[in-house]
Formats: C-alpha cells, structure tokens, sequence
C-alpha cells in the first residue's frame, strides 16, 4: 500500500521499520531486552563466572569420587566373584576325587574278591590233591 504527501511517498513497510514496535513479542529466548536488562544480565554471568571453576572443581572432585567408589564397589564384586569361582572350582575337584578313587576302590575290591574266589579254588583242589595222596598211599 503506498501513500504519498507532496513529495515524499514511502511505503507502509518503510516507516514499520523507523518505527521500533512499542509492543514486542516476546520469543522466550531473550533476544530483545533493553540496554539495561542486558548490561545487568551480562554482569551478573560475568559475577556468576568467578565462582564457576570452584564449581567445576567441586562437580570434578564430586565425579571423582562416585568413580573411585564404585571402582572400589566393582573391585569388591570381582573379588567376591573370584571367591564364589574358586570355591566352585575346589568343590568340583573334590567331588571329581571323589568319584575317581570311588571307581578305583570298586575295581580294586573286585580284583580282590576275583583273587578270594581263585584262593579258595585253589585251595579246594589242593585238598582233594592231599585226600588223593592219602588213598593212593594207603
């Protein structure tokens, strides 16, 4: 739209832009304030950011520390783990001593019993060997 008195014509657009807008939108990202809410503002983080290494050091030390604990926690678990393994491990090897010298003693006890079955035929014999030396000497 354009209006034009004696010799000066502008458009609507032009004098929008000379003009600030009394009545801002505000966007919620801060991007128009005046001079003085933004010199406040940037003395304010200026005077926020003396003590921030002291923050960081504290957030830094605070890491630290929950990083050494559950290190300390994990390292604790391992061992515990380790424990439950070796336990494990001996109980396995117990029981597979166990079971070995069982086989072992029941092949040993049947090679016995064998050899107590061969003694007694033997000495069978031999008696029936000694009543026949006595009959045929008589």
């Amino acid at each position: 739209m354009r209006k034009c008195k004696r010799s000066n014509c502008s458009t609507e657009a032009d004098r929008s832009a000379s003009i600030p807008n009394p009545n801002p939108v505000s966007t919620g990202l801060r991007l128009s304030y005046d001079d003085d809410e933004r010199n406040s503002s940037v003395t304010s983080a200026s005077g926020s950011m003396t003590g921030a290494p002291s923050i960081i050091y504290s957030l830094g030390d605070n890491v630290r520390t929950e990083l050494d604990r559950q290190k300390e926690e994990f390292d604790q678990y391992l061992r515990i783990q380790e424990e439950h393994l070796a336990k494990g491990v001996r109980d396995l090897k117990q029981r597979h001593i166990a079971s070995f010298l069982s086989a072992i003693e029941k092949g040993v006890s049947k090679k016995l019993r064998e050899k107590d079955v061969e003694i007694e035929n033997m000495n069978r014999k031999n008696r029936e060997l000694v009543e026949r030396i006595k009959q045929v000497a008589l």
